[in-house]
């Protein structure tokens, strides 16, 4: 169970990593972005300017993505810190990927760190999100799995 205080064995159990940014412990995480769309338009709605933070004190590296939502037609669009999004348009995520092994893995030198897997989310950024629905009402869950990295 992560009480959400460091100890000595959470910290044994950490994997290192070396990056651009210097060597860290990764010790795993996952924050949960969740929204519910209510859509009376009859068409396409889209909600941009939505944030999803990550735990302030630390850099941040995000492995994967993964998502649950409650109906198709519900899209995402991801913009990192940089600048860059995850895709150009917004993406399905009905199609996109569910959880575990069926989420999306990301590749290196996404984040302002080149990395060697994932994206480097420096300390205090936050990852700005666009989501939309054809449905008239879709829950989301966007799950960022990463781990928090603590300076060696």
């Amino acid at each position: 169970m992560n009480d959400g205080k460091l100890t000595a064995a959470k910290l044994r159990a950490c994997t290192p990593y070396e990056c651009d940014a210097g060597k860290f412990l990764q010790l795993p995480c996952t924050p949960v972005f969740q929204y519910t769309i209510v859509n009376g338009t009859g068409a396409y709605l889209a909600v941009p300017g939505l944030e999803q933070g990550f735990p302030p004190a630390y850099d941040f590296l995000v492995h994967g993505i993964s998502s649950i939502v409650s109906l198709p037609y519900t899209y995402v669009r991801i913009q990192w810190p940089t600048g860059r999004f995850l895709s150009q348009v917004p993406v399905d995520l009905w199609n996109m990927g569910g959880t575990g092994r069926n989420g999306r893995l990301l590749m290196g030198g996404q984040g302002k760190t080149p990395s060697k897997g994932g994206v480097f989310i420096p300390k205090g950024e936050i990852v700005r999100l666009e989501v939309g629905t054809q449905q008239a009402q879709s829950t989301i869950q966007l799950f960022f799995e990463g781990c928090i990295l603590i300076p060696q």
